[in-house]
């Protein structure tokens, strides 16, 4: 019998199935005494599991009043072994899930802290991509925006506007190369858009209508008195919005909606 064989003998045994818990689970306080009933019982270590037995334990998918069916199935013994480890495995996996949505909840909160303007263009994102795609999926945005852990949504909501403006552009670059119907110019606009905080609304088409041109210039004007660098601003992220308002202004009479300076996005 080659080795790779004797491995899935193996891992379709009730040691095989303690041998691959995770290391959560194995510090519940009634793991040992799984142990404990498993190493006494002559009758479970010489259990053979079928394959899709072993999957179905393995990520507990079968409920307690459904077990004596499962075991009768699987040709399985009627024991005190099975709903315990259950048991077990599903506090496990709800205390898992509960860590997960805890955690979820806290990054949501805290990307929340954003500035208003940097928070909606990062929902923006989020919108284009399901635009794009043309269904609820945003697998790039999801990716490579959204923080997966909270040490991530710390160090994202540490960036400076000239970083997130960095971000934002490595990002519309990710989407032209990733969806044929986004062009290169439409990644720029929606670029400028961002740097003069005018995130586009949730429902968006393309090309992307863009504001008047009055109010274009009044969100220059209005940047760049706080970042202008005679008032202690930044010179770089000066240039951007300088770069934005010449890129959004200069644009054909018919690419302007009649969107309300001011209008908050929703």
């Amino acid at each position: 019998m080659s080795g790779a064989s004797r491995r899935r003998q193996h891992s379709y045994t009730i040691a095989g199935l303690l041998a691959h818990q995770p290391a959560g689970m194995q510090r519940l306080p009634g793991y040992r005494d799984l142990l404990a009933h498993y190493r006494i019982s002559a009758r479970l270590k010489q259990v053979r599991l079928s394959r899709r037995g072993y999957s179905v334990l393995l990520h507990a998918r079968v409920s307690p009043d459904r077990l004596r069916l499962f075991l009768r199935a699987q040709h399985l013994p009627v024991d005190p072994f099975f709903p315990l480890y259950l048991a077990l495995k599903q506090d496990y996996l709800s205390t898992l899930e509960r860590k997960r949505e805890e955690k979820r909840r806290w990054i949501i909160h805290c990307l929340q802290s954003l500035p208003q303007p940097l928070f909606h263009s990062f929902l923006s994102l989020a919108y284009l991509e399901q635009y794009l795609a043309g269904s609820d999926e945003t697998p790039i945005w999801a990716e490579e925006l959204v923080p997966k852990t909270k040490k991530a949504a710390r160090h994202l909501i540490g960036l400076s506007r000239l970083q997130w403006m960095d971000r934002f552009e490595e990002h519309l670059n990710l989407l032209v190369q990733r969806y044929r119907n986004f062009s290169a110019e439409e990644a720029e606009l929606f670029l400028a858009l961002f740097v003069l905080e005018l995130p586009p609304s949730k429902k968006l088409s393309l090309p992307v209508p863009l504001p008047a041109p009055t109010c274009i210039k009044e969100a220059f004007r209005r940047l760049s008195k706080r970042e202008h660098p005679d008032a202690g601003g930044d010179k770089m992220l000066f240039v951007k919005l300088k770069w934005a308002a010449d890129i959004l202004v200069s644009r054909p009479a018919d690419s302007y909606s009649r969107r309300e300076c001011g209008k908050k996005h929703r």
